[in-house]
């Protein structure tokens, strides 16, 4: 599909650069208006791409990127999920949940979402056409994005979860056990700069990570960024 087919079905108005051309797409056919059609962000594991949506995640199969297909449409986390972002290892499928729940009614992975719950849910996608909700872990402000750390020698995966409000500046940090799914909160790694007076506190968006030698985190923020080492502990950075 060239970027004219794109833009015709999408009825966007995108300009691509030269040295981009578009192999491949898969509409995702939503019943409905609103919010229920919004995507978000995406992730890779392999040769399957799951795209986060508004409510709930896609499984696309990209074994042949010219011609992509929907494994899963799923759409069990009903509003007001709001972001949906995701994080992907192996078969853990983490998603992000960043509007309050302010009335009763809402699901995820067909269990009920108490009122008040911000944060995220983990789910099993080993079996792409029924995923199964394996947890969830509220947060005090929410989970607007997240990022996902392998951390491999201690059997675990650590999510670095960006609040979904500027009240808790700086990003919360969880692990899930491979093994038995157990998750655990970390708590909140600051993010303020004490050199100016009062202290600015930075209220994070996305989060990236390099690892290697680097072993660092940084989030970008409303007035700056913030840096975080994580050569010592990933489940505890240190801010830089």
């Amino acid at each position: 599909m060239d970027l004219a087919d794109f833009n015709g079905v999408t009825g966007s108005g995108y300009v691509a650069t030269k040295n981009l051309h578009g192999m491949g797409f898969t509409e995702r056919a939503v019943g409905g208006t609103g919010l229920a059609q919004i995507n978000s962000d995406l992730a890779v594991w392999g040769q399957t791409a799951y795209q986060g949506t508004w409510s709930g995640f896609r499984i696309v199969d990209i074994s042949e990127p010219d011609n992509p297909q929907t494994v899963n449409d799923y759409n069990d986390c009903a509003h007001p999920s709001g972001q949906g972002d995701v994080v992907v290892w192996g078969d853990v499928l983490v998603r992000t949940w960043d509007a309050n729940t302010n009335s009763a009614g809402f699901t995820c992975g067909g269990e009920p979402v108490p009122i008040g719950f911000e944060g995220l849910h983990f789910f099993d996608v080993s079996n792409p056409h029924e995923p199964v909700l394996k947890g969830s872990l509220n947060l005090q402000c929410g989970s607007h994005t997240a990022t996902g750390v392998p951390d491999v020698d201690n059997g675990r995966l650590v999510v670095y979860s960006t609040p979904s409000s500027g009240n808790c500046p700086g990003i919360d940090v969880v692990t899930l056990d491979l093994e038995s799914w157990a998750v655990e909160y970390k708590g909140l790694s600051q993010a303020s700069d004490t050199s100016t007076v009062p202290a600015t506190n930075i209220s994070c968006h996305d989060t990236g990570v390099i690892l290697g030698s680097a072993q660092k985190a940084a989030c970008a923020g409303s007035v700056g960024f913030a840096v975080w080492d994580i050569s010592e502990d990933k489940a505890a950075p240190q801010l830089d």
